[in-house]
């Protein structure tokens, strides 16, 4: 649960932008917003070299180490940040610590736990995670009001997870795709497949909430930046209540949980793209929390369902990097095509509508023609 809290750490680094455009007044609004970029990007690639370090190192010991990275490449912001440059530095530390991090985080719960234990505690990883993000995030506004630098210092609640992985994790086994039989183990079966497919485009579609709700609230005069702030609280908010109620949701929607997870934001995008006022944008908020919430426990508790121990973690690495795929990809799949439309940020909206109901309809259709839940 510690380590969960720390997990979306990169989450802090844009609350800091407006102080570093400050900072480095000669440097372009693009430049200084690429440097989540450059993390993300580095992330995608790392997510592949998951499989070697697990066949090497216990995971015990990769988050121990790369726990450490995530703090050193905060302070190496905070002391040496001097320039952009050395911020994309600090980003690509960070970037390829985290996402190891975060890719063994998940396998962690498949090694330590089976059958319904697993979205029970993926859930409560879930309820973690919220709370940690929420509370970094404001820590970081606490810090970066004394000075931008200082916001860097929030890495070191990464030293708090280290060392709750010194103490509390076991060691666990190695993972080899060369069993005892000298046959490998099958990574690429159809349900990864799905579940990457899945992630991709479902991060895509998640990203233009994200990206256009600042503008929306602007366009429609619906109020300024403290209203944005409401309305993304409010949506990592529902996103907590998604895993309280996870397990009420796996017993009445069975195996189609993904299925209602794309129902509840497609419902929530409709409410945002035709809202007349903030209570109804609201509305469409909570509801796509709600289903971003139900999908991440739920896609982490299919993959359990149908992995084994030797590709546990190269399986999670792959997932994690579709999700980032998916959202560096979002610009050129959302964006660029609603250009024809207009510039306003409802036509970003109505062109991720359709794709996620295409996305909708075909994973209804998987769902229905498995047998197994």
């Amino acid at each position: 649960m510690v380590l969960c809290m720390y997990l979306n750490i990169e989450n802090v680094i844009p609350i800091m932008f407006s102080n570093m455009s400050q900072a480095f007044p000669n440097a372009s609004l693009i430049s200084i917003q690429q440097i989540p970029s450059v993390m993300y990007l580095v992330e995608s690639a790392a997510c592949f070299a998951g499989g070697w370090f697990v066949s090497k190192l216990s995971k015990r010991r990769i988050i121990i180490i790369f726990q450490a990275g995530t703090v050193a490449g905060g302070l190496f912001a905070y002391f040496f940040g001097t320039t952009v440059a050395m911020l994309y530095l600090s980003a690509f530390i960070i970037g390829f610590s985290a996402s190891l991090v975060s890719v063994i985080s998940r396998s962690i719960v498949v090694e330590n736990f089976t059958g319904d234990d697993v979205p029970k505690v993926i859930g409560a990883s879930q309820i973690a995670n919220s709370l940690g993000t929420m509370m970094l995030q404001m820590l970081t506004g606490y810090l970066a009001v004394i000075h931008w630098k200082m916001g860097y210092l929030t890495f070191l609640f990464g030293l708090v997870s280290l060392f709750s992985a010194v103490f509390l994790l076991p060691e666990g086994p190695l993972e080899t795709r060369e069993p005892k039989t000298g046959q490998r183990a099958k990574i690429w079966t159809r349900h990864l497949i799905h579940d990457i497919v899945l992630t991709c485009v479902f991060l895509l579609v998640n990203m233009t909430y994200t990206s256009n709700i600042s503008y929306l609230v602007t366009e429609r005069n619906l109020g300024d930046s403290v209203v944005t702030g409401y309305l993304s609280s409010l949506r990592t908010a529902f996103v907590f209540l998604a895993a309280i109620f996870l397990p009420a949701v796996l017993k009445a929607v069975k195996k189609y949980c993904l299925t209602f997870s794309l129902l509840c934001v497609i419902a929530g995008y409709l409410l945002v793209t035709v809202s007349p006022n903030v209570w109804m944008v609201a509305a469409g908020t909570a509801l796509a929390g709600f289903g971003q919430g139900i999908f991440t426990p739920a896609i982490f508790a299919h993959i359990a369902r149908h992995v084994n121990q030797s590709t546990n973690s190269i399986s999670h690495a792959m997932i994690q990097a579709a999700g980032n795929a998916g959202i560096y990809l979002y610009p050129y799949v959302i964006t660029v095509p609603s250009l024809l439309l207009g510039t306003a940020a409802v036509y970003r909206f109505a062109v991720a509508l359709p794709l996620a109901i295409v996305l909708l309809i075909a994973e209804t259709i998987y769902q229905h023609y498995q047998t197994e839940y």
